[in-house]
């Protein structure tokens, strides 16, 4: 009697899971290294999409400016409320809340009046709510929306949401790196910060947003009058630190 033996082939291990696993990691390496270079490389990699020049880090610049010292008032005294008159940005008043603003009156080291308005980031942001729209994600001005005001020795940066053209109209987090200039009594636009990085002054393709900001801020500056304690004042000098913003009125 003969035996028949079946013989089956073995089953050959199919190469399809080690090349997806090998594809897998490769696309994880490959992903990792555009990640870090993305990162290290953003400074060239904006300056090429938008025309802006890399100028180095937003917090060295800002290291380097030395704050207008504060006036130091004799005889002070604090007042509850003042009246505001910011010409074509409308009349208001405000009510002295130490988290916010506070005001003070008195007099100089040579006898001439002052007054101080002191403001916090907080209090700042809170006038933007009230005055304007551009503190708001519902901005009338699409190319800035959700501005935040980011306070430095000597001056600030305004963050806000803007939209380039240059990024396919992808909403990008910006700054506007301010400095106030006491002998010329004006902010001045130093540079763009994005990421902590500082870009000069932009090409013409974006400098109308930067101009507009940097044009409202000096109306507002130049058409400030402040009624407070009997007096009227505007703005004689400008102190600025990381957390403060104080407005000398004479």
């Amino acid at each position: 009697m003969t035996t028949m033996h079946v013989h089956r082939p073995a089953r050959r291990r199919s190469s399809l899971l080690p090349l997806a696993c090998g594809c897998l990691a490769t696309f994880g390496i490959l992903f990792a290294v555009v990640l870090v270079a993305g990162f290290l490389f953003l400074p060239q990699l904006i300056g090429a999409v938008t025309g802006l020049t890399p100028q180095g880090d937003t917090a060295d610049f800002f290291a380097q400016v030395t704050p207008e010292p504060t006036i130091v008032l004799q005889n002070p005294t604090p007042l509850p409320q003042i009246s505001v008159d910011l010409g074509q940005y409308g009349q208001g008043t405000l009510n002295s809340n130490p988290a916010l603003y506070n005001f003070t009156v008195g007099s100089t080291a040579n006898g001439g009046q002052a007054g101080t308005a002191y403001f916090t980031e907080a209090g700042l942001m809170d006038i933007c709510y009230q005055r304007s729209t551009i503190c708001s994600p519902s901005s009338t001005d699409p190319r800035i929306r959700n501005a935040r005001i980011d306070l430095r020795p000597g001056g600030a940066v305004v963050y806000m949401d803007t939209t380039l053209p240059q990024l396919g109209g992808v909403p990008l987090p910006a700054g506007v790196i301010l400095r106030w200039d006491s002998p010329t009594r004006r902010v001045v636009v130093s540079g763009v910060d994005i990421a902590g990085q500082m870009y000069a002054v932009p090409p013409q393709s974006l400098n109308d947003l930067v101009t507009t900001v940097e044009q409202q801020m000096n109306d507002l500056i130049g058409q400030l009058a402040v009624q407070m304690g009997g007096g009227l004042y505007t703005v004689s000098d400008v102190s600025v630190t990381d957390t403060s913003l104080t407005v000398i009125l004479r």
